[in-house]
C-alpha cells in the first residue's frame, strides 16, 4: 500500500496574543526543509487566515487571543476534516497545544473510535475556572475529555468530550506538584495509560510499543507532540510568560523523544500529526529548529513503513 500524501497546515498563531514567537514556528520548520522528506508527498497547504492577535482574555471562554483561537479552531477542523476524509495524512505544524482542539474534533468526527497519543510535558486538563493567566494550551486536553470546571460554556461544543479517557495516552509528562497545587488529578485516575517522563526515559522504546499497542488495538489515533515534553536544557525554546522551573525535573533528551514515537508509530494506525510549543524567537539562529524538523521527518517516514487502511479511503 503506498504512504499517504502527508498534507502539511502550518499553524501561524500565538496563544498570548503576540506577533511573532510561537506563530513564527511553521515558517521556521519550512525554512529549515520540512518538505523535503525523500520517498514522502508533502504538500503546504494555503496559509490560514486569522484575525489580528490580541493578549486580553476573551469574554466566552477566559482565555488570551480568543478570537483568533476560535477562529483557528474553526479553521483546523475544516482542513483535518478534508485531509483525512480525502485519505491523507495531516501534519499540523506551529503554534502551541490549543491547536489540538480543532484538529482533534475532526479526527473524531470522521471516526468516533479515534485515539490520542498524547506527549506533553504536562497534562493539560486546567478547568477553565482554574486558568490563572488564561493561556489555552493548559487546557485543550481537558476540554476535549470534557473536563471544564465551572464553565462549560466553550463556544465550540464540537470540541467537547470528544475523547474518551480509554483513548488517550499520555507520555512524558512530569507536572504532578504543580498540578497537585491546583488541586488538579491526573488523567491516568481516568482511566488514560499514562507515563511519566522518567518512566519513558528509563525504557523508551518499551513504553513505545505499550502506548502503539494501546491506541491501535481501539481503532485509528493521532499523535500529538509538544515540544516541551523535552528537557529545557535539550530545547530551551519553550517556554513562554510566567513559566518557572519544573519542580518534578527535567524532560526527555532527543533520542528518548525519538525512540518513544517512533516506536509507536510503528506500531500502526497512527493517521495523523501535530507538533507545537517552540518559539524561534528563543532559538538564536535557529540552531534548534533542524532537529525538530529531522524528529518530523522521522515520524513521517515511520508512518509511511506501516501498512493499514487510510482513514477516509
Amino acid at each position: 500500500m503506498d504512504a499517504p500524501t502527508v498534507d502539511v497546515i502550518a499553524v501561524r498563531f500565538d496563544g498570548f496574543g503576540r506577533p511573532g514567537h510561537q506563530a513564527s514556528a511553521a515558517d521556521a520548520y519550512l525554512d529549515a526543509g520540512l518538505l523535503d522528506v525523500p520517498g514522502v508527498s508533502m504538500e503546504l497547504a494555503p496559509p490560514i487566515e486569522q484575525p489580528d492577535p490580541t493578549p486580553a482574555r476573551g469574554p466566552s471562554t477566559g482565555l488570551m487571543n480568543e478570537k483568533a483561537l476560535l477562529a483557528l479552531t474553526d479553521e483546523l477542523h475544516a482542513r483535518v476534516h478534508t485531509s483525512l476524509r480525502a485519505g491523507r495524512f495531516p501534519l499540523v505544524v506551529g503554534g502551541d497545544c490549543s491547536l489540538l482542539l480543532g484538529t482533534f474534533a475532526a479526527a473524531h468526527e470522521v471516526d468516533d473510535r479515534f485515539g490520542l497519543l498524547f506527549a506533553d510535558g504536562h497534562e493539560d486538563t486546567t478547568p477553565l475556572d482554574v486558568s490563572e493567566d488564561g493561556e489555552a494550551a493548559n487546557t485543550e486536553l481537558g476540554l476535549l475529555l470534557g473536563v471544564t470546571g465551572r464553565r462549560p460554556d466553550f463556544p465550540r461544543p464540537s470540541v467537547l468530550s470528544v475523547l474518551a479517557p480509554g483513548r488517550l495516552a499520555a507520555v512524558g509528562q512530569r507536572d504532578l506538584e504543580w498540578r497537585r497545587a491546583l488541586n488538579i488529578g491526573s488523567v491516568a485516575d481516568l482511566g488514560a495509560f499514562s507515563c511519566s517522563a522518567r518512566a519513558v526515559a528509563d525504557d523508551p522504546e518499551g513504553v513505545g510499543r505499550d502506548a502503539g499497542g494501546f491506541l491501535r488495538a481501539g481503532g485509528p489515533w493521532w499523535l500529538h507532540v509538544d515540544l516541551d515534553v523535552l528537557d529545557l536544557a535539550v530545547l530551551p525554546a519553550t517556554t513562554v510568560p510566567g513559566d518557572s522551573p519544573d519542580p518534578d525535573g527535567g524532560g526527555l533528551d532527543w533520542r528518548q523523544l525519538t525512540d518513544v514515537l517512533v516506536t509507536a508509530v510503528e506500531r500502526g494506525g497512527c493517521h495523523g500529526l501535530s507538533v507545537a510549543i517552540y518559539d524561534p524567537e528563543l532559538d538564536p539562529g535557529h540552531r534548534h529548529t533542524a532537529r525538530i524538523v529531522e524528529l518530523m521527518h522521522a515520524l513521517v517516514r515511520a508512518r509511511a513503513g506501516t501498512a493499514g487502511p487510510i482513514v477516509g479511503s
